[in-house]
């Protein structure tokens, strides 16, 4: 079967892994185009691409979809399936309509339930302890399309974003080669979705990142966890950004009323293995790993040695 699959991050990656440990071939690799980064601005190319050009696969770089010039493209090479896990733009008609056997989306979440860019975000910071992974048939709506597999994933304790996508990416690519010859035979009835279930989730920019203190403690290990590795989780300190990567919270009476009023204020712990605790709106954060601007990313105790001036400081 002539098969396209359109990615882009280290995610689309890991699918195509499965596929070849499942022995699914993949004969074309379509991804966006190489993109500036750092401050030298050198081109870096999608981990998809690298990972064709390791396989010898054939790679297409769309600026735009919606161009005559991509469509044709992939008209020419005349997929019968196309495949997409984590592309990051919408297939426009012309393309849906390309292959014999339709465009199948791996999206990380148990849909109609957080539709949209930041599902695997949004399952975390609300909380939840079980997501999933589904397998559509794609149609010209956001992530509408009709089911065809659906399993539940069990979020474990201090999941963070990066590798709870990377376990659901897996899991769905592992999925979606197992029903595919049922899919291909006409054997598989895709099941529509309930669009009263539907949640939709946002575009997660930098400033989501910022922490307000006068959340609850544990909602801010929750955004640590979430935001990993982007936007990532920071505060200011001394008129420095100051990024939290990992953090635990308890709940602490020892201060009364006095936590209220002293929101953001840095204090050291003795009775815990973490010598650090900001005050919050609730609660206390207990931050694990901190990197200062311009600085590694340390440990509570290496941090205090070597800011000795951070406890009773006020953050944000």
């Amino acid at each position: 079967m002539n098969l396209l699959l359109m990615g882009n991050p280290i995610y689309s990656a890991l699918v195509a892994d499965v596929f070849l440990q499942e022995n699914l071939s993949i004969n074309y690799i379509a991804t966006s185009q190489d993109r500036k980064e750092g401050r030298g601005q050198k081109l870096i190319p999608p981990p998809l691409k690298e990972w064709g050009i390791k396989y010898d696969i054939p790679v297409f770089q769309f600026q735009s979809l919606k161009n005559k010039a991509s469509i044709d493209a992939i008209r020419d090479i005349n997929p019968e399936l196309i495949i997409v896990a984590a592309y990051g733009k919408m297939l426009p008609k012309e393309i849906l309509e390309i292959p014999k056997y339709g465009c199948l989306n791996i999206h990380p979440s148990l849909l109609p339930k957080y539709r949209g860019p930041s599902p695997v975000i949004s399952t975390l910071v609300d909380g939840v302890q079980e997501t999933g992974v589904s397998v559509i048939l794609m149609n010209e709506e956001m992530d509408a399309g009709p089911i065809l597999t659906q399993k539940n994933v069990t979020i474990l304790k201090n999941e963070n974003s990066e590798k709870l996508t990377s376990r659901l990416f897996q899991k769905g690519a592992y999925e979606l080669s197992k029903i595919l010859d049922q899919w291909v035979k006409n054997e598989l009835i895709p099941i529509p979705q309930n669009e009263t279930d539907a949640t939709f989730t946002k575009l997660i920019t930098k400033s989501d990142g910022e922490i307000n203190w006068k959340f609850p403690a544990h909602k801010i290990s929750l955004l640590i966890r979430a935001y990993h590795p982007w936007p990532g989780t920071y505060t200011t300190w001394k008129g420095l950004n100051l990024k939290i990567l990992d953090a635990e919270f308890i709940d602490s009476y020892e201060f009364n009323g006095t936590i209220h009023n002293n929101i953001g204020k840095v204090i050291r712990r003795t009775d815990t293995d973490s010598p650090l605790g900001v005050i919050t709106g609730e609660q206390i954060l207990l931050p694990t790993l901190l990197q200062l601007a311009g600085k590694t990313i340390v440990n509570a105790k290496e941090f205090l040695k070597r800011n000795s001036d951070f406890i009773g400081s006020t953050l944000g």
